[in-house]
This record gives C-alpha cells, sequence and structure tokens, in this order.
C-alpha cells in the first residue's frame, strides 16, 4: 500500500517539474515583456490567443479525447502508435478544411484581431494552430506513457521558444503583429521536430481503418465538441468583451493578471497531468483512493492560491512592469477560475467514466450563459474588474454543476463538506485582498483562512507530510548509496 501511495507521490512530481521549470522561465522572462510591451500590443496578442483558442475545438473535434479514453484498449487491430496515427491523420483532415476557411475570410479575422486587414497575420494563425494541435497529441502520447522526461522536455521546449520568441521581437520592435508571426513559426518548427521524433520511434503494426473503427471513434468524441468549444469561448470571452466595452490596453492590462495568476500552473498542470492516466488505472478498483487523491488536490489548489496572495506584493515587483500594476487588484479575483477548474476535473470525473460525455454540454452552456451575463453586467461599470469577477462567478457554477452530474455516476468525494467551506475561504481570501489592498486587515484574514483550511483538511494535510518526508528520505538514501557505489 505504501509503495503504491509513494508512487502518487512520485507521478505528481514528476508531472509538476516542468511546470516548475516553466514557472522559473517566465519569472525571469515577465519583466523584461511587461517593461518594454506596452499594454495594447499585449492585448492584441492575447486576443490573437483567444480566437485560436475558439477555433481549436473544431480540429480536435473531441478526438483528442477519445484519444486517452481508448488508448489503454486500441480500437480494433491497431496498437496504441498506429492508434495515435490515426487519431492524427483525423484532425489533419479537418484543420485543412479549417485552414482553407480561414484563408478565404482573413480580412474579417484578421481585423478582429488586430483592428485592420493583414494576411500575414490570418495565416500565422494557421501555422499557429498547426504547431498547438501537433503538440497536442504529441504531449498526450507522454502523458498516457507515463513518460515524465519525453513531457518534460515537451512542455519546458515550448515555453523556453514562446518566451524567447517574445523577448527576440521585444528586442527588434515590440509590435503585436511580428510577435504573432514569429511565435508562429517558431511553434510550428517545435512540433515538427517533436512529430518526426514520434515517427522514427513509433514501431508496431500499421493502421487499420475500418468503417466500425470511425463509427466508434466519433461516436464517443462528436459528443465532446460542443462542450469543448463551450470550454473554449468561455475562457476568451472576457478578453472579447473587453475589446466591445473598453480597448486593447483594457486586454493587455486584464490578460497580464491572468499569466500572473497562471504562477497556480506550478501546482494545476502536474495534477491534471496525473490525473487521468491515474484514474483510468484505478478507477474500478481503488475508489477510496481516488476520493483520498481529490481531497489531496482540493487542499493543494485551495492552500497554494492562499500563499500567492499573501506573495502578490513580491511577485508583482519582481515581475511586472508598473504600466501593468492596475492588474493587482484582478490577481487574487483570478486565482478562484484554475482553483475550481482543477477541483472539478476530479468531481466530473464520473461523466467521462460513465461515457455520458453528453452531460457536460448543459454543464458548460450554463458557464457561458453565466459568464456573458456577469460579462454584460459588470463589464461597462467595472471594466477589467468585472472581468475579473465574471471569470470567478462562471468558474464557481462549473464546478458546482460538474459535480452534480459527476457525482452521480461516479462518487470521488465522500466528504463535501470539506470543499463547500474551503470555496468559501478562498472567495472571502480573494475579495479581501482586492478590497482591503494592502492593510494589516487583508493579511490576518489570509493568515487564518490558510490555518482553518489545514484543520479542515488535516488528515489529507498529514497525509502529504508523511509521503513528502518519505520521499525526500528515498532520495537521499539513493544519493547515499550512488555516493558509496563511486567511492568503492
Amino acid at each position: 500500500m505504501n509503495n503504491k501511495k509513494s508512487d502518487i507521490v512520485n507521478r505528481i512530481l514528476g508531472f509538476s517539474l516542468s511546470s516548475w521549470v516553466n514557472c522559473l522561465i517566465s519569472f525571469i522572462a515577465t519583466p523584461i515583456i511587461t517593461a518594454l510591451f506596452p499594454p495594447e500590443e499585449l492585448g492584441q496578442i492575447n486576443l490573437f490567443l483567444s480566437y485560436t483558442n475558439i477555433i481549436f475545438p473544431f480540429i480536435y473535434m473531441g478526438i483528442d479525447q477519445a484519444f486517452v479514453r481508448y488508448f489503454n484498449e486500441p480500437m480494433k487491430e491497431n496498437d496504441t502508435y498506429s492508434f495515435c496515427k490515426i487519431c492524427i491523420c483525423q484532425s489533419s483532415f479537418i484543420y485543412i478544411i479549417i485552414s482553407i476557411i480561414i484563408l478565404y475570410n482573413w480580412k474579417e479575422l484578421s481585423a478582429k484581431i488586430i483592428g485592420y486587414n493583414n494576411l500575414a497575420l490570418a495565416i500565422s494563425v494557421i501555422v499557429f494552430l498547426f504547431g498547438v494541435y501537433i503538440m497536442r497529441y504529441m504531449s498526450l502520447v507522454s502523458r498516457m506513457e507515463n513518460n515524465i522526461g519525453m513531457f518534460t522536455i515537451q512542455s519546458i521546449t515550448i515555453t523556453i521558444i514562446t518566451k524567447i520568441s517574445f523577448i527576440i521581437i521585444v528586442i527588434v520592435k515590440p509590435v503585436a503583429e511580428y510577435a504573432i508571426i514569429f511565435r508562429s513559426i517558431m511553434y510550428c518548427v517545435i512540433a515538427l521536430i517533436f512529430l518526426a521524433i514520434f515517427i522514427k520511434n513509433g514501431s508496431g503494426k500499421k493502421m487499420k481503418l475500418s468503417k466500425t473503427l470511425l463509427m466508434k471513434l466519433y461516436h464517443f468524441s462528436i459528443p465532446l465538441f460542443p462542450t469543448t468549444f463551450l470550454v473554449m469561448l468561455n475562457s476568451s470571452l472576457p478578453q472579447i468583451m473587453l475589446k466591445k466595452y473598453v480597448d486593447y490596453e483594457a486586454i493587455g492590462i486584464y490578460s497580464n493578471a491572468v499569466t500572473i495568476a497562471g504562477i497556480i500552473i506550478v501546482i494545476q498542470s502536474g495534477l491534471n497531468s496525473f490525473w487521468i492516466p491515474f484514474v483510468y488505472e484505478y478507477y474500478k478498483t481503488e475508489q477510496k483512493k481516488l476520493q483520498l487523491v481529490h481531497h489531496v488536490i482540493s487542499l493543494c489548489m485551495i492552500e497554494f492560491a492562499i500563499i500567492l496572495m499573501f506573495c502578490q506584493n513580491p511577485i508583482y515587483n519582481l515581475l511586472v512592469n508598473k504600466q501593468y500594476w492596475e492588474s493587482k487588484g484582478l490577481f487574487a479575483i483570478l486565482l478562484i477560475s484554475p482553483v475550481c477548474s482543477t477541483i472539478s476535473e476530479t468531481l466530473g470525473i464520473g461523466i467521462e467514466l460513465s461515457t455520458k460525455t453528453y452531460l457536460k454540454l448543459p454543464v458548460y452552456i450554463i458557464d457561458i450563459i453565466i459568464n456573458y451575463i456577469s460579462c454584460v453586467v459588470l463589464l461597462p461599470k467595472y471594466g477589467v474588474v468585472g472581468a475579473a469577477l465574471a471569470a470567478g462567478i462562471s468558474s464557481m457554477a462549473m464546478l458546482i454543476t460538474k459535480a452534480y452530474f459527476g457525482e452521480k455516476y461516479y462518487e470521488c468525494s465522500d466528504n463535501y463538506k470539506k470543499l463547500i467551506i474551503g470555496m468559501i475561504f478562498l472567495s472571502i481570501c480573494g475579495l479581501s485582498n482586492y478590497i482591503l489592498s494592502d492593510r494589516l486587515i487583508k493579511y490576518s484574514i489570509l493568515l487564518s483562512a490558510f490555518i482553518a483550511i489545514l484543520f479542515i483538511y488535516k488528515r489529507e494535510f498529514l497525509l502529504i507530510l508523511r509521503y513528502g518526508k518519505l520521499y525526500v528520505i528515498t532520495l537521499l538514501r539513493q544519493w547515499r548509496k550512488k555516493k558509496n557505489n563511486k567511492e568503492a
């Protein structure tokens, strides 16, 4: 039993490694980017990312999620490698169609992103889409094979390329158009390199396509498309609405706050990467283990978010140029969204396990309706703060609805009170951080909430300490063993 729990710790820490390194890279690059890129230029760049995020679901059509679902039980006479090639080929066919549509409507698309007609920008959208959807499959292969080394290399490489491309363009000329074009080209080059490695290392059976296989593949994937599209649209909605009600500078300020709040990805990314493969491995025989991991994930996400609220001023002093300090008020509120998103992945796992993926549709319809209404009500009066509040409100709604449907088919929690109290504390901390600014009472509230949540999750906290200690001792023993072997 101890070995199994140690394996959980090893996987979480292993898949989190790339997030820690990526966070360090961002620490180095972000001050340079925010010092030299005006907010309106970053606003255009992030609007580019928002529109490409909306297009991605059309390329995947849920096929990427079908690949994850059937990775350990490939369809018909295929092995995992040939099944991956089938999924990539299906997405590639859709990608070609979408590229033609983009070229046909290049004027409208480029005008929406940067405010004027630009063919080079529309082509950059096509190039960027190719790089991202190929890297999506390469990353999934590494995750599902539990190949932590390759997953880490892929993730870190993308982060380095992304940040370096921005810094190079900043040095040359800090213009959104140039940054978008250069970043798209670099992303595509990296994707081609990893695709070549995948093809070279691949072996086994050739693709065995059949009508039955495609029917089964699309039967699972197509119902996922509307929900995936709504997820991406929902995440991009604040930026699109800010352009409508405010301006590009507001998008830049908001997006910067989202980026800084993204520090929580250090925890979120590792947990998300580990969770799905772990669930499919243990859900039939180890339900109690999954429930325990759900509580551990909830504890880690909530407490880490509060720690980041404590450290808001040092983070901004280190990472953000003063022209973006308006986003400080949004930072704590925006931390609520990734916390809700990560926890909802655990509580909503019953939807995937029951293969009733159509249930995600009402979840995200409710989510985007609440987000849209919140944006319409709050943005005209509160601007970027209204966008942050809308994101937080909709993410809470998504967590509730996803848990409602998911827990019907697989109970991933044996104690809902813990999470409810934890999220109430987190919301109070987020609002206090904005309303009370740097007053002493704000830090008192944060500290009280942090300690209270540790008591609520006492069992999970002690478990983390125990296995964290075990993990450190194991590493020290391995180091001493290697040292003794060298001396011998």
